[in-house]
């Protein structure tokens, strides 16, 4: 049996827009490496959520409220 360890800081109320920014996801879930997903409102991360990547959400926790980088191509 497999351990999933599960993490969301803080609760949001309405839902901000959701971007899965690290993943091993499929049609049937995440994969063993889990994810890491932010809540993001205005360009800023406003919550994250993770599955068993707790050094992914730590980083992503304490960087919470400040602007969204995101990469381009």
């Amino acid at each position: 049996m497999t351990i999933r360890r599960r993490r969301t800081a803080p609760a949001l109320r309405p839902p901000p827009a959701l971007r899965v920014t690290e993943s091993e996801l499929s049609d049937e879930g995440p994969g063993d490496g889990g994810f890491l997903a932010r809540y993001e409102r205005g360009g800023t991360t406003v919550a994250v959520h993770a599955v068993d990547r707790p050094r992914p959400f730590t980083r992503a926790r304490r960087a919470l409220g400040r602007t969204v980088e995101t990469a381009t191509t």
